[in-house]
């Protein structure tokens, strides 16, 4: 089995997108999702191994994905965990925030190859 990558999303439909498109990539993935927030930091805080990354989405209900990432990075356990941004926003101030609160790298959701083509360029970089 290969690396787990962690999807916080609060949409199950998304996040079923998600996981197929990365399987699709590479079969040997151990794909984990959170809905919310808030799951996903319970996850985070209490699995034994942490994912290699984290595709976290930025508009969610509760806790949402910049206030998950500030959370992340306030936690020395977590704190060195890459993280993606997914994000279906274009507001330039968005994925400025994004980056700027830490996140590795800020993808557009989308349907189709450009998302899985995005999703594979990040899969490549971790293995760099």
């Amino acid at each position: 089995m290969g690396p787990t990558i962690l999807i916080i999303d609060d949409d199950e439909g998304d996040i079923l997108l998600t996981k197929r498109s990365l399987l699709k990539i590479d079969p040997e993935l151990r794909v984990e999702a959170a809905l919310g927030g808030e799951a996903g930091l319970t996850f985070l805080r209490e699995t034994k191994e942490i994912p290699a990354l984290v595709l976290l989405d930025l508009k969610m209900p509760g806790l949402n994905g910049f206030e998950t990432l500030h959370q992340m990075r306030a936690e020395e356990r977590l704190r060195q965990v890459p993280v993606v941004v997914l994000t279906s926003s274009d507001l330039p101030s968005d994925l400025e925030r994004a980056h700027a609160a830490g996140a590795a790298r800020v993808l557009q959701k989308s349907l189709g190859d450009r998302f899985r083509k995005e999703l594979e360029a990040v899969l490549e970089l971790r293995h760099k």
